[in-house]
């Protein structure tokens, strides 16, 4: 064997040494790669997540009065009534809606109004919790959702339920002097507000 047939004898069993490590670091490298592109994608997937969960919880779900000028649900200038003829009364008229790509759990709740300005203009003597009525009914089906007392709610919560996205649902609520609550009642004020309360935000 010449010198040229060792030279190139040993220039190829270098080359055979080199090709393992080239194919190690060519692995290597399409793993790094591979594991990159999976958390990239993984995170651009959370991150759109969170952005819808958050754009739901930013109020996503609204009440919108019906014609109402004002969230002042008023008692004032009334007497004693039954039912039947407080159902002629009308109605104080509002819509929720959910605007949002998840279902949501929210809450109406009734609560006083405390603003001193709007109180000192009815003057008067508030009534009594115990001798004012109310009534929640849907507006499509024209069921009652809830009625009675507002003494006997509890924390105010007139109903609790689920909305679906994009789903809208009418209500009509009216408050009135309970039939025995006698003419002591009369000439006295009751103000009140529904609020919106979101409950749960569901998957």
């Amino acid at each position: 064997m010449n010198n040229e047939d060792i030279i190139k004898n040993e220039e190829e069993e270098q080359e055979n040494k080199k090709r393992p490590i080239l194919l190690l670091l060519l692995y290597i490298f399409s793993l790094i790669m591979f594991i990159l592109s999976g958390t990239f994608t993984l995170s651009t997937i959370l991150k759109t997540r969170d952005i819808n969960i958050r754009n739901v919880k930013m109020g996503q779900v609204k009440m919108e009065l019906i014609n109402n000028k004002e969230t002042n649900i008023k008692l004032i200038d009334t007497y004693p009534m039954n039912e039947s003829e407080a159902a002629t009364l009308k109605p104080f008229e509002f819509k929720v809606t959910n605007e949002g790509t998840l279902p949501v759990i929210y809450r109406l709740v009734l609560q006083d109004v405390k603003d001193k300005e709007v109180l000192d203009e009815l003057g008067g003597t508030k009534l009594d919790k115990s001798k004012v009525n109310y009534s929640l009914i849907d507006s499509e089906t024209e069921k009652v959702v809830s009625t009675g007392l507002i003494s006997n709610l509890k924390n105010g919560i007139l109903l609790t339920e689920k909305i679906l996205p994009r789903y809208s649902k009418s209500f009509e609520f009216r408050l009135w002097i309970n039939e025995n609550a006698g003419d002591e009642s009369q000439n006295k004020y009751y103000v009140g507000e529904i609020v919106l309360e979101i409950d749960e935000i569901l998957e």
